[in-house]
This record gives C-alpha cells, structure tokens and sequence, in this order.
C-alpha cells in the first residue's frame, strides 16, 4: 500500500459526497492543488502529490444503488440498480 485512506464517516447521508471528494482533491491532495500556492505555514510540509483512487458504493435517497468510482483523481458516478428494501 503506498499511501492512506480516505474515510467517509456514516453519521448521515450526505448528498454532496462527489462535490466534497472532488473539493478535497482540487484543493489539498493532487499535485498542482489551489492550496499549494496559498503560502500558509499549515501547508509548509504538505507535498500536495497525492493521487486518489477507489470506490464508494452508496443508496441514494430513491433507493437507487451506485458507485462513486475515484481513479487517478478522476471522478465518475455510476447508477446500478434500484434498491429493494436492502437497508
């Protein structure tokens, strides 16, 4: 394993999980990241040259399934199939 984990916390369902995971990356994780050049101490030891990939299997609020799939900080959604009383 080269690197760590990112981990949702399930207290509640979020409807902006894409949004967040691409705010996160856009701004703190890939290399070239907004926060690099924002000259803060906080940053001074963050290498902001991470690259990000998994998957996120999820139930929408209709009761869809799908997943957020994250490859090379690349996000991409995919709808599966409706849920039937699985949760």
């Amino acid at each position: 394993m080269s690197g760590c984990c990112l981990q949702w916390v399930d207290i509640e369902k979020s409807n902006s999980a894409v949004h967040e995971l691409q705010y996160l990356i856009d701004h703190f994780l890939r290399p070239g990241a907004l926060a690099a050049d924002d000259g803060r101490d906080d940053f001074s030891d963050f290498t902001f040259d991470h690259v990000v990939s998994g998957t996120i299997a999820a139930r929408r609020q209709d009761g869809w399934l799908y997943l957020i799939q994250c490859r090379d900080n690349a996000i991409s959604e995919e709808t599966l199939v409706p849920g039937r009383g699985l949760w």
